[in-house]
C-alpha cells in the first residue's frame, strides 16, 4: 500500500465487501480462511472503512451498487435459500476456494 500499487482492484474490493455485507462473514470456513481475512483487512485499510474514518467515496458508490445487486438477486430468488449470483459464487470459489452460502 505504501508504494501506491493496489493489491486488489477497486471493483473486486467492492464485490468482496458487498458479499460480506449481504451474505455475512461469520461462517467458520470464512473466518478461518487466512487469505480472505487478510484481503478484508487490506480493503478496510485501503478504503477507510474501519470506523471513524471518512471512506473513499468512489469505493462506497461501487459497494452500494453491488449490495443493491445482491439484495435484488436474493429478493428475486427468495424461494431458493442458496441463491447466489454466478459472479459472486465464482469470485469466492476462484479467489478463496470456498463455496458461498446465503
Amino acid at each position: 500500500m505504501s508504494a501506491g500499487i493496489p493489491a486488489i482492484t477497486t471493483d473486486t474490493s467492492a464485490r468482496i465487501m458487498a458479499i460480506v455485507y449481504v451474505y455475512g462473514g461469520g461462517e467458520e470456513e470464512i473466518v478461518l480462511n487466512l487469505k480472505f481475512v487478510n484481503d478484508v483487512r487490506y480493503i478496510q485499510d485501503r478504503f477507510g472503512i474501519q470506523g471513524g474514518e471518512t471512506p473513499d467515496s468512489d469505493f462506497v458508490a461501487l459497494l452500494q451498487h453491488y449490495v443493491k445487486e445482491l439484495e435484488s438477486y436474493l429478493n428475486e430468488h427468495k424461494t431458493d435459500k442458496t441463491s447466489v449470483p454466478e459472479w459472486a459464487h465464482k469470485l469466492i470459489l476462484d479467489r478463496y476456494g470456498m463455496k458461498l452460502h446465503s
